[in-house]
């Protein structure tokens, strides 16, 4: 599978990734408390690396069968530009920390080969990427090859100054250590699913942490989504959220590729698992007051209430179970169901 990429595409695919995230945590979703005993299925290198700072967010993409192909054009009229290359990635982590001082955001990949790591290095030296635009601001572009990883950080302040620092000086954190709340969290994704994982994290979802999230939006994006589920965030009292997405590889991403069609041909589904802070009758209650102000509506899940989101051509239902809320998202509405089920029972 090939993925192109340019010197701007780059920028844009690492400001898309954490936006996704930050959407689909904001989507709403509904799971039980209950105990789930077993491993979830998780990216193979899910949480072996994070920095050892604070962190809002963190996503892994990881395909199951086969690397990432990656076809890398040079970038008209750069000079020292060598022809088209085409690498592989095993692996790509993004990770959010304090927003604080601006954005800010770091990216570990993992090459399939030393020399692939080293071409990649050569490229972005020879283009002279030295920023990257997220939205309407040009942010600093850091940098640094280690063997066949590739460590890179967007932005300036504290923040960026304390990711580097982690990088450069390998100062990492095991994941089940480090977000004990979220694990437990994690725990309720899905065992088995309908397509293979390709990507699995969390987004911290603190009333702080979306205030640090929309101080940064640039000035006329559209902040409906927030304003509209900012106010029921803090009515329940969601502290994280965590996701699994899946389908049959990564989508080829090139000029003029209708994204939509290419992950429905991939079967793409998640299923996002919201861990409230409040008594599970009062969650359920603040979901069915949400109805009106969200579009949603009112539908029947194996006997007992479910709620699903008005979509074009995919499903997307909620459901809480105790104080877990869980969203699911698929083009069928069986593997919505078969997702939400595998949330709210035991799977």
């Amino acid at each position: 599978m090939l993925l192109r990429c340019s010197e701007t595409r780059a920028g844009k695919g690492l400001a898309f990734a954490v936006v996704a995230l930050l959407l689909l945590g904001i989507g709403v979703s509904c799971l039980p408390a209950a105990q789930r005993t077993g491993e979830p299925s998780l990216p193979a290198r899910f949480g072996q690396v994070l920095p050892d700072v604070p962190l809002l967010g963190y996503l892994l993409f990881q395909q199951r069968d086969q690397p990432l192909q990656i076809r890398w054009s040079p970038s008209e009229g750069k000079e020292g530009a060598t022809q088209t290359s085409v690498i592989s990635v095993e692996d790509f982590s993004v990770y959010l920390p304090s927003l604080e001082d601006g954005m800010t955001v770091g990216a570990r990949a993992v090459f399939g080969s030393e020399q692939d790591a080293t071409t990649a290095e050569r490229l972005l030296r020879e283009q002279g990427v030295s920023s990257v635009r997220v939205g309407n601001k040009d942010l600093n572009l850091w940098f640094l090859r280690e063997g066949a990883t590739v460590y890179l950080v967007v932005g300036k302040g504290r923040p960026a100054e304390g990711l580097k620092a982690a990088f450069q000086e390998r100062r990492f954190a095991a994941f089940r250590e480090k977000f004990p709340q979220v694990w437990r969290s994690m725990l309720l994704l899905p065992r088995n699913s309908p397509r293979p994982v390709l990507a699995a994290g969390f987004l911290d979802v603190s009333e702080e942490a979306l205030r640090q999230m929309v101080a940064q939006m640039d000035e006329g994006a559209d902040r409906t989504a927030v304003e509209r589920l900012g106010p029921f965030l803090r009515q329940i009292n969601v502290r994280h959220v965590v996701l699994g997405a899946y389908a049959d590889g990564i989508p080829v991403v090139e000029q003029g590729t209708d994204l939509r069609a290419s992950l429905q041909e991939r079967g793409a589904s998640f299923l996002a698992v919201f861990d409230s802070n409040v008594a599970g009758f009062l969650l359920s209650r603040g979901l069915g007051m949400a109805v009106g102000p969200l579009g949603l509506r009112q539908v029947d899940f194996e006997g007992s209430t479910a709620y699903s989101y008005p979509v074009p051509n995919a499903t997307v239902l909620l459901k809480t179970e105790g104080s877990t809320l869980f969203l699911a998202g698929a083009f069928d509405e069986v593997a919505a169901r078969y997702l939400l089920r595998s949330g709210t029972k035991a799977n």
